[in-house]
């Protein structure tokens, strides 16, 4: 991706891609060097590439079509929001997570999360497998 460039991800962009879930939230990712990783913003919530090292590798290996990213790009960050709603304990944004996961292994074919896997323990990849491949 272009430095410059404002990914549409989270629950619009799977709007856009067909899914049923309902979200007024609206998220984008963004490269900003030296920016804070959540930045809240009135057109939308701005997280930040630059400043984490997973984000860093989907922020690489992303495209898109006319500002969405792609099903795959998605998923990686479907997966390690799973991850990260888990570990804080907020279990409604990780079941909204798998919802959502589940959705992008059935409807796009998506059966493997190869970034997720080199920055995440095992374990918690496990989990976020299971997800897509019950999804069919």
């Amino acid at each position: 991706m272009k430095k410059d460039a404002k990914l549409l991800i989270g629950g619009q962009a799977l709007r856009r891609l067909g899914h049923d879930r309902h979200t007024d939230d609206t998220d984008y990712l963004v490269w900003d060097e030296g920016g804070d990783l959540f930045q809240h913003q009135p057109t939308g919530d701005l997280i930040n590439a630059a400043a984490n090292p997973f984000l860093r590798a989907v922020w690489a290996a992303a495209t898109e079509t006319e500002g969405v990213a792609d099903p795959q790009t998605l998923a990686e960050l479907k997966a390690w929001s799973l991850i990260q709603h888990c570990q804080n304990m907020n279990f409604r944004k990780a079941d909204q997570a798998e919802y959502d996961l589940r959705f992008l292994g059935r409807e796009y074919g998506i059966t493997d999360l190869p970034i997720l896997r080199q920055h995440e323990l095992a374990g918690p990849v496990a989990e976020c497998m299971a997800c897509l491949n019950h999804a069919r």
